[in-house]
């Protein structure tokens, strides 16, 4: 466990995408003495934790209001030690460049997001040697600009693409920002997992509009979503990576009762009428499985949806800027 005096010298943390998740890190980060910054796009949400700060609203319902650095240019934060990967998964490729730029030269840039290909893209730009991937079960909420709120516990895992890396020094630091944190020899194993448990349950909670605990408690959804999870197994299992069905199915079910009242990142997107990066989650299990000749057909069916829905928000998002009658 680090102390505090080794807390705050560890260097600013940069937050890249200070959404729900992130600024939830954030907010906690920053409460054990850890320097944060954020580096963020431009938007409403970007204007008020700017000019008034994030409002983090805690599992007791207890608000408080964190300042830290924020900017959409690495040029106007410090040089970072350690960058903490959030954004949609089709963003990587555009945020790996200003991610470079924010970091030292001996940096290293720590991607939680979901969908596969995320540190691939990150790689490319930074190199392996300075790339690590994890997968976390926290959740949070975000009800307006500038609002996070808790969305319950869970576990961050984490590991390097290259071995020799050691990520005992950020493990603690996620410690002593109240996060359990288990250290991996290799990541991809946790990638796929939580790729496939999400295959099978956020395009239902956004295609149903349903909370983690409405899910849990239909019927319906359920048998969907365990067909779901039974064709990720069997793309997962081509890719090389085997997993219990029945072990996945469990934890599928203990993360949403765990986590009832929290709405899934993708459904948050659909309520916001922003697109969802169900691309780089079931649409990346449709495309393994189509390549490895492994039916997937429930998957498709999710994926056509929700390509059909993001389409929809596209649609109305442009007659609305344009002034025009948006769809009903």
């Amino acid at each position: 466990m680090l102390c505090r005096e080794e807390v705050e010298a560890f260097g600013p943390v940069t937050i890249v995408g200070c959404g729900a998740l992130g600024g939830r890190f954030a907010v906690s980060l920053a409460a054990a003495g850890v320097r944060v910054q954020a580096l963020q796009r431009r938007g409403e949400h970007f204007d008020v934790c700017r000019e008034r700060g994030l409002l983090y609203v805690d599992a007791r319902g207890e608000e408080c209001r964190v300042r830290f650095p924020l900017s959409d240019d690495p040029g106007e934060l410090a040089e970072s030690p350690l960058a903490v990967v959030f954004v949609k998964s089709g963003q990587t490729g555009e945020v790996a460049p200003l991610v470079a730029r924010c970091l030292t030269r001996d940096g290293i840039v720590l991607s939680l997001q979901n969908g596969l290909g995320n540190g691939e893209a990150l790689a490319q730009v930074l190199g392996e040697e300075r790339v690590a991937l994890g997968v976390t079960t926290c959740g949070a909420r975000r009800s307006a600009p500038g609002v996070v709120h808790w969305g319950g516990d869970g576990v961050t895992r984490m590991a390097p693409l290259r071995p020799s890396r050691d990520l005992s020094r950020i493990a603690a630091l996620f410690r002593a920002g109240g996060f359990v944190v288990e250290l991996l020899r290799e990541p991809w194993r946790a990638v796929w997992e939580k790729v496939i448990l999400n295959a099978a349950g956020n395009p239902v909670s956004a295609l149903l509009r349903c909370s983690n605990g409405e899910l849990f408690r239909n019927a319906s959804a359920l048998s969907l979503m365990r067909r779901l999870l039974v064709e990720g197994v069997a793309v997962a299992r081509v890719e090389g990576m085997f997993f219990d069905e029945e072990e996945l199915w469990s934890s599928l079910l203990l993360v949403l009762e765990r986590t009832g009242t929290n709405r899934t990142s993708m459904l948050q997107d659909v309520e916001r009428g922003t697109p969802t990066e169900n691309g780089a989650i079931s649409g990346a299990i449709l495309r393994r499985g189509i390549a490895r000749g492994v039916a997937t057909p429930d998957t498709a069916c999710v994926v056509a949806l929700m390509e059909a829905l993001d389409e929809a928000m596209k649609k109305r998002k442009r007659q609305s800027s344009d002034g025009g009658k948006m769809c009903e």
